[in-house]
């Protein structure tokens, strides 16, 4: 399933792929990084706080995804230690 470029065999060179990759890098940074920022020693907590408000919709699809990994992450009463003894539940 490649793609090929019309009358040119589907070859593109080193310097053509840097070209196009060099044009599409993003040379302005719209929205100030936390992470960035803290790596150049400026702490802004203006970027991660308050933290925002999520919609109530994606909340709810985000709790439908996730319990079923809950429940299959949860120790069961039987779980074997790495020394292949039964591990007892506290209660």
């Amino acid at each position: 399933m490649s793609q090929e470029t019309p009358g040119r065999g589907g070859h593109v060179s080193e310097r053509e792929a840097r070209a196009v990759a060099e044009a599409a890098r993003e040379t302005e940074w719209r929205k100030p990084s936390f992470a960035k920022e803290l790596y150049l020693g400026r702490f802004r907590l203006d970027l991660v706080h308050p933290h925002p408000t999520s919609d109530p919709e994606d909340v709810a699809a985000g709790e439908a995804f996730l319990a079923p990994c809950a429940r299959s992450a949860r120790p069961s009463a039987t779980a074997r230690s790495s020394s292949g003894r039964t591990a007892s539940r506290r209660r």
